[in-house]
C-alpha cells in the first residue's frame, strides 16, 4: 500500500482529531495518540456523521451522537457500547424480557 500525505504532524496536537482530504477526495479523521497517529473514515458508521466532532480521550474516540459507537485507535476495535451492554447482561442472566 503506498503512502499519501493528508495533513502535517503538527497540524493535529495530541489528543486532538483532524478532518481530512485526500487528492482523490476522501474524507479521513486523523487521530493523535500520544504521537501516534491514525486514520479513520470520516464518517460514524452508525449515524453517518463527522467523526471529527466525536470525543478523542487520546485512547477511544466515541461518535458525538448518542456516544454509541467507540474506537480504539491502535487496534481498529470499534465497540458498540450499549449492544455490549446489552450481551453482557443477556450473559448475566439479566436480558431484558420483551
Amino acid at each position: 500500500m503506498a503512502k499519501r500525505l493528508v495533513c502535517r504532524v503538527q497540524d493535529v496536537a495530541d489528543r486532538e482529531l483532524r478532518e481530512c482530504e485526500t487528492e482523490d477526495g476522501m474524507k479521513l479523521v486523523v487521530a493523535n495518540a500520544g504521537g501516534e497517529f491514525f486514520g479513520f473514515q470520516a464518517a460514524c458508521p452508525h449515524q453517518d456523521v463527522p467523526l471529527c466532532e466525536g470525543i478523542f480521550d487520546g485512547a477511544t474516540l466515541t461518535c458525538h451522537m448518542l456516544k454509541v459507537l467507540e474506537s480504539d485507535p491502535a487496534s481498529g476495535y470499534v465497540v458498540m457500547r450499549r449492544l455490549a451492554e446489552l450481551i453482557a447482561r443477556y450473559l448475566a442472566g439479566d436480558a431484558p424480557r420483551s
